[in-house]
């Protein structure tokens, strides 16, 4: 398999503002590969935050709903059936622990910060799609979207709840 040659030389003497001399980096396959495997490196971190999103969700729900039952359900029988002293202190720490457990691992804002990271991932993806799909005179300068798009995917990486 051969390297892949970068032609340098501009279609219609574009150049830089500030220095005639540097030419914009032309649309080659090299860089749309470059792209095309970052947008499904991107596409991979958005459904692992899906993924996690959905979980911590679920441990939020698994959670939260017997901490809101228990009480009640305790506090609604409590004059109609006679419960042991014992009964109702085991069912209140229980509720407690899942309430401590809760607010500790702090679910809901775990879900919240993945579901937000994934949304930010797919807006980076689909701004790599929509740039690849302009047609090649029409597009931003090579370099410098490849830089954007570096920075933004180095930035989400380093924001990126675990």
């Amino acid at each position: 398999m051969e390297d892949l040659k970068l032609d340098i030389t501009p279609p219609s003497n574009k150049s830089s503002e500030d220095d005639p001399l540097r030419k914009e980096l032309l649309w080659q396959k090299r860089e749309e590969q470059l792209l095309l495997k970052w947008g499904d490196n991107i596409k991979q971190k958005a459904i692992k935050h899906k993924s996690k999103a959905l979980t911590n969700k679920k441990m939020y729900h698994m959670f939260s709903i017997p901490v809101i039952i228990i009480p009640l359900v305790i506090g609604g029988i409590n004059g109609m059936v006679d419960i042991t002293p014992i009964t109702f202190s085991i069912l209140m720490i229980f509720s407690s622990i899942l309430a401590g457990v809760n607010t500790f691992f702090n679910f809901s804002k775990k879900s919240t910060l993945h579901f937000e990271f994934e949304s930010k991932y797919n807006e980076l993806h689909i701004s790599i799609e929509k740039e690849l799909s302009i047609p090649k005179i029409h597009r931003t300068a090579a370099d410098v979207f490849l830089e954007r798009i570096q920075q933004t995917y180095n930035h989400l990486n380093n924001y990126a709840p675990d």
